[in-house]
């Protein structure tokens, strides 16, 4: 489900619009108020000058960009490369210095379960430092 085809925009009825935004929560928070939550700190721990719906909208970009190249790719070092590589400068408000962060949340978040135990903000900070560092190494 992508925030650039978002069905939100369409005239639908009061009963489709309230199951599509039910799916993309479902899809965006599969753990639900828990995640959200844990999520919510972490992105104003790490971007604490932007708005929260600012934070959110570049998280679940980055979110749906990543899913899409893996499954185009099949894999997450491809994936990675192409959204650090600019797509993302290209289709939002995001600023080269704020995509590796987010894309370092979206690799946690990617490996949670239901316990949602994310790993520190500090953690993912060095995660996001790693991805703007040229390629010398495998990503992973």
């Amino acid at each position: 489900m992508a925030l650039g085809n978002n069905p939100f925009f369409l005239k639908r009825t009061k009963e489709k619009l309230e199951k599509d935004r039910k799916e993309y929560d479902t899809w965006s928070f599969p753990y639900g108020f828990k995640q959200r939550e844990k999520i919510e700190v972490i992105l104003h721990q790490l971007n604490p000058e932007e708005p929260k719906q600012q934070n959110f909208m570049g998280f679940l970009l980055c979110k749906e960009l990543y899913e899409k190249h893996l499954k185009i790719t099949g894999s997450s070092e491809q994936a990675i490369e192409i959204l650090m590589g600019g797509e993302l400068l290209n289709k939002s408000i995001l600023k080269r210095g704020d995509v590796a962060p987010y894309i370092a949340l979206v690799l946690a978040d990617a490996k949670i379960d239901e316990r949602c135990e994310y790993p520190s903000v500090e953690e993912i900070k060095r995660r996001a430092q790693e991805l703007e560092k040229p390629k010398s190494g495998k990503v992973e």
